[in-house]
């Protein structure tokens, strides 16, 4: 009995797996070279950045990028209102980004095993309560936390929401009026 060819052909061993998986994933290799050149230029970026991020420059305030006709090569995306280079904060913003992301994955990453690990090894009331908190978390969804969270810190801060959501209701109809004033007017 011979084996067949499609046996011959199969690469061993996990790697040889996951590198046929990844090979006939056109998404994956394109995510991976974006995750992959964003994390190179971030290593490199004192090498890469063309102007010092946090260096101001008043003179060269609100160059327009280089594909507009005022533009200049000295500033390809051009300056800010303090005359900051936009390529070079770009640049040295995406070391930021990383630590951010990669800081929030590993605390949430520790939080979770933690939480695992408790409701796993003392079992009976701990693994109720944690998976209860699990479900409570995941059943809500992020924009509401968000704005939760953003309305503990506004009391925290002494500031009452009714003083802003009673100004957002005064400024708002009246801002609205003058648009639409605006707007009939240019029409008429």
């Amino acid at each position: 009995m011979s084996v067949p060819e499609d046996a011959k052909m199969t690469p061993s061993g996990k790697w040889g797996f996951l590198t046929k998986k990844v090979k006939g994933h056109q998404g994956m290799i394109i995510g991976s070279a974006i995750v992959i050149s964003v994390i190179a230029i971030a290593l490199l970026a004192p090498l890469l950045a063309p102007h010092d991020p946090y260096h101001q420059d008043l003179m060269k305030r609100l160059v327009p990028p280089v594909w507009d006709s005022r533009g200049s090569w000295e500033h390809i995306l051009g300056t800010d209102h303090l005359g900051r280079d936009y390529l070079s904060r770009l640049i040295y913003g995406a070391r930021i980004s990383l630590l951010i992301g990669i800081g929030a994955a590993v605390i949430s990453g520790l939080i979770g095993t933690l939480m695992g690990v408790m409701a796993g090894y003392f079992g009976g009331r701990v693994d109720m309560v944690v998976t209860f908190l699990i479900t409570v978390r995941l059943s809500m969804p992020v924009v509401l936390v968000a704005l939760a969270l953003l309305q503990l810190l506004v009391v925290h801060f002494k500031l009452s929401s009714r003083f802003w959501g009673c100004c957002c209701g005064i400024v708002l109809p009246l801002l609205c009026a003058h648009q639409r004033y605006k707007f009939d007017q240019w029409i008429m």
